[in-house]
């Protein structure tokens, strides 16, 4: 009798789980979402979504890679970057958006073409509705095989797209809130970051092309800095000396309260001389499993010299979130407690 019992219950859960599965699927259908087999499971979560005036602020744990989501208080969202597009970074990414309700990226940033950054963007042009796009100023057919992927599906749209150089924001001034671009230079500028990768498309004129973007909601402030080197850092510094004027308006980089390390914690000098300017309250390194031994220990010494407890690594402490209330209030969750 027990054995009979047994086995009708394990019958029942097993139709409880096909029957849940099914829901789902039919749920996808009739809402006119395409979802490939493959990221299935993405979508296998209970949406957690930004409450209405707050700024929510996550560092994806997309392993040696970049993804950062940001959502604003009126409900819009920014995608920086989205990995380097290999099957698990791009299930994990489609998942965070999933479990924050984001169906709609209303402004979606490739900073870099390099392949951790822009490879996993193909699929969220896919499998998401994106707004607008903003990309790196690039005169090569062909620079990696990830950008180009990235390109040839972004051709497929009608999406709006935008260059990434000094001066593009995107800024509501009434709420105090958006994104700005303080580096690469234009890339009309002969001696800019942009003009030296089109002369050399070098490692490390890549990574200095590569954007920076500075992110503010009521005076609270983060700075991406890319993948940039000594020389985008010292420019970064002297930004901070004197303010940054966009569009009739001045940016004060010391109110940066998160910095996240450039390229991965590569310990490019001029890092410690900057965080000593913005003396931010948080610092933040994506980095994962790489043949770059990075990162590198003076970057690691630099961080925690300036932010104490307050450095946290994706590869250590999984995606780590942001929420910033309108009375300047910070919460920070971690993926990994």
């Amino acid at each position: 009798m027990q054995k009979k019992s047994f086995h009708k219950a394990g019958k029942i859960f097993f139709i409880t789980v096909v029957s849940v599965v099914a829901a789902v699927v039919v749920s996808l259908l009739t809402t006119n979402i395409f979802v490939p087999v493959k990221y299935l499971f993405a979508y296998f979560t209970i949406a957690n979504p930004n409450k209405d005036g707050e700024f929510r602020l996550s560092f994806l744990n997309v392993g040696y890679g970049d993804c950062v989501v940001a959502e604003f208080p009126d409900g819009k969202t920014l995608l920086v970057d989205g990995g380097n597009g290999s099957y698990s970074n791009n299930l994990k990414v489609l998942s965070e958006l999933n479990g924050r309700g984001i169906d709609k990226i209303d402004y979606l940033i490739c900073t870099s073409v390099s392949a951790e950054r822009c490879g996993g963007l193909s699929d969220i042009l896919r499998y998401k509705d994106v707004e607008r796009v903003f990309i790196p100023y690039c005169p090569f057919t062909y620079v990696t095989e990830e950008y180009r992927s990235f390109v040839l599906e972004l051709d497929k749209t009608n999406i709006q797209s935008q260059t990434l150089e000094y001066g593009v924001e995107v800024y509501d001034a009434e709420s105090d809130f958006g994104f700005s671009v303080l580096s690469p230079s234009n890339h009309l500028l002969e001696n800019g970051e942009i003009a030296d990768f089109a002369n050399d498309p070098s490692e490390k004129n890549i990574n200095n092309a590569s954007a920076v973007i500075y992110i503010e909601y009521k005076g609270f402030g983060a700075l991406l800095c890319g993948n940039g080197g000594t020389e985008v850092l010292d420019k970064l510094n002297a930004f901070c000396q004197t303010g940054v004027e966009i569009n009739g308006r001045t940016i004060d980089l010391k109110n940066c309260k998160i910095i996240t390390l450039p390229n991965h914690g590569s310990g490019a000098s001029g890092l410690n001389t900057l965080m000593q300017s913005l003396s931010p309250r948080y610092a933040v390194l994506s980095v994962g499993e790489n043949a770059k031994n990075l990162p590198s220990p003076s970057a690691i010494s630099t961080a925690q010299n300036v932010v104490g407890e307050n450095f946290f690594r994706t590869d250590f402490d999984g995606t780590i979130t942001f929420t910033i209330k309108s009375d300047g209030t910070i919460n920070l969750n971690k993926e990994k407690k």
